[in-house]
């Protein structure tokens, strides 16, 4: 558990000098100064991002939040280059198919799903994606994630040759 502590610490007593200590988690720094005819007490320290986790105080914390940033971020690389390059090695493949359904799907800021109806009253940055599923003769569908233009060419209904390889849409030509 993360915690940070500010404390403060000056102290004078009669007849010590100003006086610096520094440790690893805590700065300290006690000053005493001899006042005329009375002492007084009063402490001042300083403690910088203290913490009840592992024996290096806040550095074990990010270490270990950026070691798991990195492994999320490798993972998500590491699928994506797998995706593409299984992509890559497949057939290009090319049959007789239909168009059947459109959508689209918008994304707003932090991934969010946005619902269409309420898209105008958002602020911020969107994202919109375009899919298209197409049946193939055989009966087997498939749903391809395509640009904005070949969206809005494509209608429901569309009979043509429709060419992908692996998951990736390459093109749709009617007949």
């Amino acid at each position: 558990m993360l915690r940070y502590v500010t404390e403060c610490h000056i102290r004078r007593k009669k007849g010590i000098k100003n006086y610096f200590v520094f440790s690893q988690d805590m700065v300290y720094w006690q000053a005493a100064k001899k006042q005329e005819g009375k002492d007084a007490d009063m402490e001042y320290s300083t403690s910088f991002g203290s913490t009840s986790f592992g024996s290096d105080g806040g550095n074990s914390m990010m270490t270990i939040f950026i070691v798991i940033f990195a492994v999320i971020l490798a993972a998500i690389i590491g699928y994506r280059l797998y995706i593409w390059n299984k992509n890559n090695h497949s057939p290009r493949e090319n049959g007789k198919a239909k168009v059947v359904t459109k959508r689209i799907k918008v994304v707003g800021m932090g991934g969010r799903r946005i619902n269409t109806s309420v898209m105008n009253d958002m602020t911020g940055t969107t994202r919109t994606r375009y899919f298209v599923t197409f049946e193939l003769e055989s009966g087997k569908r498939l749903e391809f994630n395509v640009n904005d233009g070949e969206y809005g060419m494509l209608a429901e209904g569309d009979s043509g040759e429709l060419t992908w390889q692996g998951t990736r849409y390459l093109g749709f030509e009617r007949t």
